[in-house]
């Protein structure tokens, strides 16, 4: 009975510990959050499967929009472009239309001045009364020598010693007296050669001289084979070898103004 033992159970009462083990696993706890939280962040930074930014990803309706207002911007751009270009061409138009004009003005005026100059101008011979006409191939009765013959040329009425003008400019080709149409002067037209027949024995020009328009050639004298009609002068127009009618070539013509002589 003397070895048993009484334990005082207030002397031997075990410490608490549940509050620091609380704390410790709170700590714990926090460690553990703190650590995936940076795992997290590290693993976004270096995964070579991770999302771009979402500062620059854009939605499909974020991305038709921009498109648009590309093709929009795109669109205003080549508009003021066009509007810019049709601005030259019309500030340039009225530049070139000006320099157009200026550089037409002349050329008009030397076009009408050449067709002014190039258009040639006839007169008759004589006065523009006919005596007797083109017989174009067919005879005729001669009063002179009482017989039918062909009229190559027309009779223009002249009073004798009147003046006789070329009917146009031309070069003399030939002088020479005719049996039966007198004293003649040929001359060369360009497209045709006139004879002027019937003229006195003086001339007032000579073989190869220039002539202008109505210039006196001569005097009206007589036309031997016609010496019983009224005096006047016999021309004649040969054109490609064959004598054609002379009104082709004077109708138009006018009647030189001998008033001032």
């Amino acid at each position: 009975m003397n070895n048993m033992r009484f334990v005082n159970q207030k002397s031997k009462k075990k410490p608490n510990n549940k509050g620091f083990y609380t704390a410790l696993g709170l700590c714990l706890l926090a460690i553990l959050v703190a650590a995936a939280m940076t795992y997290s962040d590290i693993s976004s930074v270096f995964s070579p499967n991770k999302s771009e930014n979402p500062s620059n990803v854009l939605s499909d309706s974020d991305a038709s929009e921009n498109v648009s207002d590309n093709q929009d911007i795109t669109h205003i751009s080549e508009s003021v472009t066009t509007q810019n270009s049709d601005t030259k061409l019309a500030n340039a138009e009225p530049d070139s239309q000006s320099d157009s004009d200026i550089e037409d003005s002349p050329n008009e005026t030397s076009n009408e001045e050449s067709i002014s100059s190039s258009e040639t101008l006839y007169v008759y011979p004589a006065t523009s009364s006919i005596l007797k006409e083109f017989s174009n191939g067919n005879p005729v009765y001669s009063v002179t020598l009482n017989d039918w013959r062909v009229h190559d040329g027309i009779d223009f009425i002249g009073d004798k010693g009147s003046m006789v003008h070329s009917i146009t400019n031309g070069t003399v080709k030939e002088i020479y007296n005719d049996q039966s149409l007198g004293k003649t002067i040929v001359i060369d037209h360009g497209d045709f050669e006139a004879y002027y027949s019937g003229l006195g024995e003086t001339t007032l020009v000579n073989q190869g001289d220039n002539v202008d328009f109505a210039q006196d050639i001569g005097s009206i004298k007589s036309v031997p084979c016609e010496i019983s009609e009224q005096d006047h002068l016999h021309l004649a127009i040969k054109k490609d070898g064959a004598f054609i009618n002379p009104m082709t070539i004077l109708d138009g013509a006018s009647e030189k103004d001998t008033t001032g002589e």
